[in-house]
């Protein structure tokens, strides 16, 4: 048991009922900052499970979610442990926000929960039962395949779950429906991309997916690939992509693999933006191109534009302070 997890009784059924979001304190760090193109550790060891999906909200409030739960740090102040999972253990692999909700995934369950602002819990999706859900129908009283990656459209106020080889979209009304086939990722694995949690979409409305070395932008019947190669380039663009996020700012992605972070500009050039390639963890102070970023799991970027990376074994938490310098290609 982690020393700093606070256990809460949850009434399961449609709605869950847990404690206020800010009701759990622990005796953890205050966030740290960094300077433009800059890499610091905020947190070295978050727990002792392993962390699986990182979000940044509106507010700036980063969630991790690990084995076992979601912890969340303000923009200033304490982290706070604000949900325990269903099964010891279970993983949370993915995050999103929308409708004033923070919608979270845990993929053992085959659920996709939502905490309320008060607290409460809502059972958003899935059953517990693995098959594929019947289009038209109650998200929450259907079932899931292996839900993983989570993404917030604001354009069609849905939300998006990358749910096994396909994705799907449940809309305000609570009912589900599958929104794009993934057969344009040629190397996923029927549960999803391996250690992957990522999923995203901008505000015109185009889903980014990737497979394990290229990215792929779908709205409709178009999608483009960068590379345009996809799988098929040589050598890989990327090295066993993790997770990727959508950046407003610059209209741009980026992209995190096993060690390093790139961009991918509009015009669909990529940089590599953070990271020696090496399998350590290292340079803190430093630039963010030198440092060894270990095994990553996830990324985010917050309002001002500052990257939070967390990394695995140890979990860990860090931060590259925005704007994110040009890279080598």
């Amino acid at each position: 048991m982690r020393q700093w997890m606070c256990s809460r009784a949850l009434v399961i059924g449609i709605v869950l009922v847990v404690g206020p979001v800010a009701g759990c304190s622990d005796d953890g760090p205050v966030r740290r900052s960094a300077r433009a193109g800059r890499i610091a550790t905020i947190e070295e060891r978050i727990s002792l499970g392993s962390g699986s999906a990182l979000r940044v909200d509106p507010d700036d409030a980063i969630y991790v979610g690990m084995e076992g739960g979601l912890v969340r740090y303000p923009r200033t102040g304490k982290r706070r442990w604000i949900y325990d999972a269903v099964q010891s253990g279970n993983e949370l692999t993915g995050i999103a926000f929308g409708r004033g909700l923070v919608f979270f995934t845990e993929g053992e369950d085959r659920t996709v929960r939502a905490i309320k602002p008060n607290g409460g819990l809502i059972n958003f999706a899935g059953n517990g039962r693995a098959s594929r859900p019947a289009d038209g129908t109650p998200a929450a009283l259907g079932p899931l395949l292996c839900p993983s990656g989570l993404a917030y459209s604001t354009k069609s106020d849905e939300l998006l779950i990358r749910d096994g080889a396909e994705i799907r979209a449940i809309d305000n009304k609570g009912v589900i429906r599958t929104d794009v086939h993934q057969d344009k990722i040629n190397d996923t694995e029927s549960c999803g991309i391996f250690g992957s949690t990522g999923l995203a979409t901008d505000p015109d409305g185009w889903i980014y997916n990737a497979g394990r070395n290229y990215v792929v932008k779908v709205r409709g019947p178009e999608h483009y690939s960068y590379p345009p190669e996809g799988f098929e380039a040589s050598p890989p663009a990327f090295d066993g992509i993790v997770d990727w996020v959508y950046d407003r700012r610059s209209k741009s992605v980026f992209v995190a693999d096993q060690h390093r972070v790139r961009r991918i500009a509009p015009d669909g050039t990529i940089t590599i933006v953070a990271g020696n390639g090496k399998d350590e963890v290292s340079g803190d102070g430093g630039r963010a191109l030198d440092a060894g970023l270990g095994e990553l799991v996830a990324l985010d970027l917050d309002s001002k534009g500052n990257l939070y990376l967390l990394t695995r074994f140890p979990p860990g938490l860090r931060v590259i302070g925005g704007p994110i310098a040009e890279g080598s290609k």
